[in-house]
């Protein structure tokens, strides 16, 4: 049965499609190399949890769905200092690699000027929190497994 288990995964996994499995490894492994070479965010370190749904997780309603469902990747929370990850949202650990450095950008961030941004007309593609959260991304082939040596 753990072949067949196996087989499975590594072809959901070949087609885009990755398991809560798969995405949590990755999270595992490349989240302590993240905070140890950007440092611990302004509120310490966040909690980070893998979710379904953006929409179930806000509603706290199982199976809730929404327009952003399939699309939500990940969030910071502030006042709760974690970052979620929508699991099947992502295509494949670039994905997964890019939304952590993302996410844990905001957490160097004061969340304040984030509102302070958006009172100016800045939108989510503009405000300078966003523009420096997309920059941060750029490194994510430093963190892919080939390039991260010895577990």
């Amino acid at each position: 049965m753990s072949l067949l288990r196996e087989y499975i995964k590594g072809f959901l996994i070949e087609s885009g499609v990755m398991t809560q499995d798969s995405v949590q490894s990755i999270t595992d492994r490349v989240f302590p190399r993240i905070m140890n070479d950007r440092g611990i965010g302004k509120q310490g370190v966040p909690k980070v949890e893998l979710h379904a749904d953006i929409y179930a997780r806000h509603s706290g309603i199982e199976g809730m769905e929404g327009e952003l469902s399939h699309s939500s990747k990940a969030e910071w929370v502030d006042e709760e200092n974690a970052i979620y990850v929508y699991y099947p949202n992502m295509a494949n650990e670039e994905d997964v690699i890019r939304s952590l450095l993302h996410e844990f950008e905001h957490t160097h961030q004061d969340p304040g000027e984030y509102e302070v941004y958006r009172a100016q007309g800045y939108d989510g593609k503009t405000n300078p929190h966003e523009v420096d959260a997309r920059n941060a991304e750029s490194r994510w082939k430093d963190y892919l497994v080939d390039r991260a040596g010895p577990s």
